[in-house]
């Protein structure tokens, strides 16, 4: 076996012993790269071999940001794994790695968001704080993909550095935003974390006029609807292209729920 290929063997199995006697002798050797785009320090951010992968990062830290032939870096794969220890020791050696992208524009933040790894994603935030604010080729932020996956504790961390996220619309139908989502799929809490954070995200309007309201009748969140009626009882006055308000949404689709929580509110047609 030649050295390339037994440094990338050490570096996924955990071969600690092996990089140390490589690092005292040729350490040239930890820049190898397969025919895959595969480097050791990738290796070892995926599988979590943590001493592995401090190692390798003193020697070369610049490694933590090379893509392999699908677009990956360690830092995202470590982020996508949810590796934390490794997430950590990227930030300590090589916080701007966490600002490179997929082939598609995703960065680690987001791929953390989207898999619901919230301690990557606050470990990022601390490193790489602008990083939660990129959003990939569609327009689509971590706060987005939070929101689809319901991930609470993510939007709880991404509206302590970037909460003007939440109101950045995506690219596609339905063009919505991280707090169009939750409007549309709950929970209540996140919701509620949203226009806390971010009380212009409320009024935001949407592809055929939708607003958040709209959207929550959509999707027959009762307890957003209550939410939003409390807080921001002018939404259910505002009309789609179509000419529906919320309510009238409500009344056409024989969502009695729905109607009775708006009129509770004294809001009708």
């Amino acid at each position: 076996m030649d050295i390339g290929t037994a440094v990338l063997t050490a570096a996924c199995n955990g071969n600690i012993a092996f990089l140390q006697d490589v690092a005292k002798q040729s350490p040239k050797a930890f820049n190898i790269v397969d025919e895959d785009g595969i480097t050791p320090t990738f290796l070892a951010a995926v599988t979590g071999n943590a001493d592995c992968l401090e190692l390798l990062l003193q020697h070369v830290p610049a490694t933590a940001a090379y893509p392999n032939n699908r677009g990956i870096t360690p830092a995202f794969g470590a982020a996508q794994e949810g590796k934390v220890v490794c997430v950590e020791l990227i930030g300590k050696y090589a916080p701007k790695s966490f600002f490179v992208t997929n082939s598609n524009g995703v960065t680690p933040a987001s791929i953390a968001a989207e898999r619901g790894h919230h301690k990557c994603l606050k470990i990022i935030a601390l490193y790489a704080p602008e990083s939660l604010s990129v959003a990939d080729k569609g327009n689509i932020t971590p706060a987005y993909v939070a929101a689809q996956a319901g991930e609470i504790e993510c939007l709880e961390i991404i509206g302590e550095v970037a909460p003007e996220t939440f109101s950045i619309k995506i690219n596609e139908e339905p063009y919505g935003s991280a707090a169009y989502e939750v409007a549309l799929r709950g929970p209540t809490a996140s919701l509620k974390l949203i226009v806390e954070k971010n009380p212009k995200a409320i009024m935001t309007t949407f592809h055929y006029g939708t607003t958040l309201a709209h959207a929550a009748v959509a999707g027959g969140q009762v307890e957003n609807i209550d939410l939003l009626c409390k807080i921001e009882p002018r939404l259910f006055k505002m009309r789609m292209e179509s000419g529906h308000t919320p309510l009238g949404i409500a009344v056409e689709n024989k969502m009695l729920e729905c109607i009775r929580v708006i009129r509770s509110h004294g809001i009708t047609e």
